[in-house]
Formats: structure tokens, C-alpha cells, sequence
């Protein structure tokens, strides 16, 4: 049997499927996020920061194939996170003065 004539059992490939490296533990990204946000000024830039890093994270999940559930799953999952990491440096500024 030449290779063109295999069965078409050995032609099926299985759909992809792409698993992004779950938010909840990317905690290099939401401590980057988290520095960031606390060196804006005001409150208006740190929202508007936090609403550019949710717009490009949803992209991105998107992208991918993820559906809106969960997208929106992971966005509070890092959210969680960042908020976590923001508020270790709240403690880690208290602490300083």
C-alpha cells in the first residue's frame, strides 16, 4: 500500500483546541498591571489603563477561540489577581512611611 492510500481512519486529524495559560496564574503579567496602574495619577488614568489591559486581554481570548463565558471568567479571575497584587503594594507603600 503506497502512503496516498492510506485508510482514512490515519487521515482524521482531531480539531485543535487552544488552552491559554490560565489567568488566575499569570502572576508576572498582574503584578506588571499592578505596578503600572499605581504609578498613574489619577483615578481617570488608572481606569482608563485597566480598561485598555481588559480590551486587549479579551481580544486576545478572542482571538483564540474562546467563547464570552469564558472570557469573561478569566477576566475576573486576573482581576482577582491584580487586585491581590495591588493591594500587596498599598500594604508594601503603608509599610515604608
Amino acid at each position: 500500500m503506497s502512503k496516498d492510500n492510506h485508510l482514512p481512519l490515519f487521515n482524521w486529524q482531531p480539531p485543535v483546541k487552544i488552552i491559554p495559560f490560565p489567568a488566575s496564574k499569570q502572576i508576572g503579567k498582574a503584578r506588571h498591571v499592578a505596578e503600572v496602574f499605581m504609578r498613574k495619577d489619577t483615578q481617570r488614568a488608572q481606569q482608563s489603563y485597566w480598561e485598555q489591559t481588559e480590551k486587549g486581554f479579551s481580544h486576545k481570548l478572542l482571538k483564540i477561540g474562546m467563547s464570552d463565558e469564558a472570557i469573561k471568567q478569566e477576566l475576573e479571575a486576573f482581576a482577582a489577581l491584580v487586585q491581590k497584587e495591588v493591594d500587596i503594594l498599598c500594604h508594601r507603600q503603608g509599610a515604608q512611611k
